[in-house]
């Protein structure tokens, strides 16, 4: 009986078949059975890479939909870690996602990083919502773009046919549920767990979150659904959980138009060198429905100097808009001024702020609001207003026209969503005086159910003053000191605001 050998070969070929199941395997769990979340390290796209500034990149890959049981597609949103200049950062990292909803927060990679004062002690982490313009289905939509640019210089205050933006909406509709996109999953709740997954990911132990105005609403999200792991809070002009945003911001706007006018007249060198503002300027709504004001600009999108009539809505929200912008306030009753004496280059600046298209991802913008916001409005009280003159009254100003929202796919309303945060963390609450978009008495209610918070008014400031005002880093950066101590609000002072009078 011969003894039992291998030829020499069939070794090698057993391993080989070996080999190939194993690559099989590996292959057929890259394709479906890799754990989700996770995160994905990668290169920075060129595009999204800072001009100065060490970062790292990456994906999040999350779930499209948490409430399927686990059957949806994935989704990669990006991440981008700007990496502290100390040598020994601070554990704690920071978080930074933007507002809109609607808004790119890798839009400002391409910014210098080194002025960011939070890097000489943390990272600072620039997280991309879902559905915005690099995350991975990107919500974008050139359909809307489109209407809205070919209705600058055609209709009344540049504004698309209310007919031409439903059907641009039908049609982005279509096109991203035919891509397979689940426009419902695409809400705060959903990204609420998005943030939370990716500390899970990046084994962060504790970070703090900021947010700006509606990224404010996300970060309420994160400290009532997953408190743990959150260090502190910085919330910039919040919208505030209950907000009726597109109820009242006809209203919200004029009454900060109206302070100013006030404070413009009890300030005798600005009342001598511009008298009666808010009586001008009400005229000049009046004049103008009677007559639209016709307006020479530049179009946004192909620069073309085309012509936009302004009739009384227009010159109102051509005012509420330029004052969005903190930068003009200072200079408020000179331009105002000019703006009532149909000065031809201030009403083609206002103008142009007004019909400038913003890079919104669109399907993201009418998701979250059609699924978080308009579920609690009253949609006949839009353009009914009884705080404001009566010209203003029938105004309508919302964020997403309101007959998107009978054709736009959403959840059911969570009443438990537009309930006060109540909670131990740490937060940091600014607002500006005149900010029209997330008034100053928003701020004040969210801290009323927050213990360990501090609220900030700056004077003269309107929408977003921890960026803008000289003062508003440092009293970040003193909070995240030590986040259970007031900052030292005497540096709001050493800026102190006036008017600009003339002089």
């Amino acid at each position: 009986m011969r003894p039992n050998r291998h030829r020499p070969g069939s070794v090698f070929y057993f391993y080989i078949v070996i080999l190939i199941a194993a690559w099989l395997l590996v292959e057929n769990l890259s394709c479906s059975e890799l754990p989700v979340p996770r995160f994905e390290w990668t290169d920075i796209p060129p595009s999204m890479a800072p001009a100065k500034g060490e970062v790292e990149f990456g994906f999040l890959v999350v779930r499209e939909n948490r409430g399927d049981g686990g059957s949806s597609r994935t989704i990669r949103l990006p991440v981008m870690i700007a990496k502290s200049r100390s040598s020994e950062p601070k554990p704690d990292p920071i978080l930074f996602t933007t507002g809109g909803p609607g808004v790119m927060t890798t839009l400002y990679g391409g910014r210098d990083l080194t002025r960011w004062p939070f890097l000489d002690e943390r990272d600072f982490i620039y997280f991309e919502q879902r559905g915005a313009l690099h995350s991975q289905p990107s919500l974008v939509g050139p359909e809307i773009d489109s209407v809205v640019s070919d209705a600058i210089g055609k209709n009344i205050n540049g504004k698309p046919e209310r007919e031409k933006l439903l059907e641009a909406a039908v049609r982005l509709r279509d096109r991203l549920k035919r891509d397979g996109i689940d426009l419902a999953a695409y809400n705060t709740t959903e990204s609420a767990y998005d943030i939370e997954d990716l500390r899970r990911a990046l084994q962060i132990e504790q970070w703090n979150l900021y947010g700006i105005s509606y990224s404010c609403l996300l970060m309420i999200e994160v400290m009532r659904n997953h408190p743990e792991g959150i260090r502190s809070v910085i919330l910039d002009s919040p919208l505030i959980p209950g907000a009726k945003w597109d109820e009242t911001s006809v209203g919200n706007y004029w009454a900060v138009l109206h302070s100013m006018f006030e404070a413009c007249r009890s300030d005798s060198a600005v009342n001598t060198a511009y008298p009666e503002l808010e009586k001008r300027f009400l005229e000049l709504i009046d004049e103008a429905y009677r007559k639209p004001i016709d307006i020479v600009v530049e179009h946004p999108f192909n620069k073309d100097s085309v012509s936009v009539e302004l009739d009384g809505e227009g010159i109102f929200l051509a005012a509420a808009h330029f004052i969005e912008n903190g930068q003009y306030i200072y200079g408020f009753p000179y331009w105002m001024s000019l703006m009532c004496n149909r000065d031809a280059d201030m009403l083609a600046r206002m103008a142009t702020e007004l019909v400038s298209i913003p890079p919104y991802a669109w399907g993201m913008r009418y998701s979250i609001w059609c699924n978080d916001v308009f579920l609690f409005e009253d949609f006949d009280k839009f353009s009914r207003h009884d705080n404001v003159p009566y010209r203003l009254s029938t105004i309508s100003l919302t964020v997403v026209p309101p007959g998107i929202f009978d054709l736009w796919p959403r959840n059911e309303a969570d009443p438990a969503f537009t309930q006060p945060i109540c909670s131990e963390i740490p937060a940091l609450v600014a607002n500006g005086q005149y900010d029209p978009d997330t008034p100053p008495e928003w701020g004040k209610e969210l801290c009323r159910t927050l213990p360990n918070s501090h609220y900030f008014l700056f004077p003269g400031q309107s929408h977003l003053p921890l960026f803008l005002h000289p003062a508003g880093r440092r009293i970040a950066m003193a909070f995240l000191d030590n986040p259970y101590e007031r900052p030292d609000d005497s540096v709001i002072a050493e800026s102190p605001f006036r008017f600009y009078s003339g002089n």
